[in-house]
């Protein structure tokens, strides 16, 4: 789902203000047509593995097209030799690629050898050397030898991401079954329970999630460092995240839950921030380093910083002295 404002932020360079959900939040129930438009049938994927290794195609100026044949070497032969008994492979990801047999699906290698034999309803892609697959509408993860790393005991599962991946269990509460999200680590524990309407997943140490119709923050001890307040929120980018609470335009807001109009991106541990119009610099813990005075502002580049003040533009350091 993506939910997008018209409006545009009134800061210097006018970014457009639009809420979007993770990518891998995107994704279908059980995660089954992720990617599936990106499959490739084998039929055309050895023909174009074929056209690619046997044929060379030069078109000289004055001549008519001609074909030079070239040689398939042994190693080629064999790797089309087995996957041609697929009726469909996925692209690689982390050196291993999706592939479908009788209805079932495993994992080839790039040299074509079966790594896990198709055995499962659906399987997603590998990511930090693990992937979520499906058996019985339930979801598990293994690793690349197919060791299973966690059991399928989950409703709905999705791709790790700073080392803990999102999980949904379907619960009755007061006699009503609803999803319920948390997160889990690769060893199986369920770091953040499965207790929130909805999440997203961490980035930058921090992963959005949902109670009572509100959004708030949690770290990767499942501990509430932002609280449950906001209508919309995004993952952290850069040090930020875009929120809103509703009654008012969205903005950003720092790992420390500190309220900005506009910023620009960390560049040797400080970011710009602007309030009430004018810029000034943070740290990474949030602490003001340079005071809101500028119209306008650049990222530190090896320890200097280009400013505006009116039509004045001139350089300043990271104590906010200006270059003379």
């Amino acid at each position: 789902m993506t939910q997008q404002f018209d409006e545009k932020s009134k800061g210097g360079f006018g970014r457009k203000i639009k809420f979007t959900r993770d990518a891998d939040d995107q994704e279908p129930q059980k995660g089954k047509y992720e990617d599936i438009l990106k499959s490739v049938v084998v039929t055309g994927f050895i023909l174009a593995a074929l056209i690619a290794l046997i044929t060379q195609v030069n078109i000289p100026e004055t001549k008519r097209p001609t074909v030079a044949k070239k040689k398939v070497s042994e190693e080629e032969k064999e790797r089309i030799r087995r996957l041609k008994q697929y009726s469909s492979v996925g692209y690689f990801h982390e050196g291993y690629a999706r592939a479908e047999k009788n209805g079932k699906y495993g994992f080839v290698d790039e040299n074509g050898k079966e790594i896990i034999p198709p055995k499962y309803e659906w399987v997603g892609k590998f990511k930090e050397g693990v992937v979520r697959v499906f058996n019985n509408n339930k979801a598990g993860y293994i690793e690349k030898a197919g060791k299973v790393v966690i059991p399928e005991k989950y409703d709905d599962a999705w791709e790790f991401s700073e080392g803990l991946a999102k999980v949904m269990l379907v619960k009755n509460i007061n006699d009503k079954t609803v999803a319920r999200y948390g997160f889990v680590n690769k060893k199986g524990q369920e770091v953040v329970p499965a207790q929130y309407e909805d999440t997203q997943s961490f980035h930058g140490g921090l992963a959005a999630v949902r109670k009572g119709g509100k959004w708030g923050y949690v770290n990767q001890r499942g501990k509430v460092v932002i609280p449950f307040k906001y209508k919309q929120a995004n993952s952290f980018i850069d040090g930020f995240a875009m929120v809103s609470l509703g009654d008012e335009n969205p903005h950003f807001i720092s790992r420390q839950g500190d309220k900005y109009d506009d910023f620009r991106a960390y560049e040797e541990g400080v970011a710009a921030v602007r309030k009430n119009g004018k810029w000034g610099f943070i740290d990474e813990q949030g602490k003001l380093m340079i005071p809101y005075r500028y119209d306008d502002v650049r990222s530190f580049k090896k320890g200097w910083a280009q400013v505006r003040t009116g039509k004045k533009k001139y350089y300043i350091n990271k104590e906010g002295k200006r270059l003379k």
